[in-house]
């Protein structure tokens, strides 16, 4: 997995560099988004991503319930192919909003 992050006033963006997301890697997103510097908002960009897990998606939904808590929010961006297919089939738009 490859992830960048840029901080731009209270939002951590971080882009996701793979066509596939697993939950490994979710897990890695999550512990990105840990380690990061303390920001209110956190944005995954998804623009290569066109596959996904169930699991992986699940890890983001419990992160941002996370985030939530702490007074911080996660929100996505860029999902496309099978990922979207994924995600519109789960009905996440409450859970894990895009952007």
């Amino acid at each position: 997995m490859e992830a960048t992050d840029v901080v731009a006033g209270t939002t951590v963006r971080i882009t996701y560099r793979a066509g596939r997301l697993s939950y490994t890697d979710a897990t890695e997103i999550a512990h990105k988004v840990s380690t990061a510097a303390p920001s209110r908002n956190y944005l995954v960009e998804f623009e290569q991503t066109e596959d996904t897990t169930t699991a992986a998606l699940a890890r983001l939904v419990v992160l941002r319930g996370r985030l939530l808590k702490s007074g911080s929010d996660l929100h996505i961006l860029g999902l496309h192919g099978r990922a979207r297919d994924v995600y519109e089939i789960c009905h996440l738009e409450q859970l894990l909003p895009q952007q």
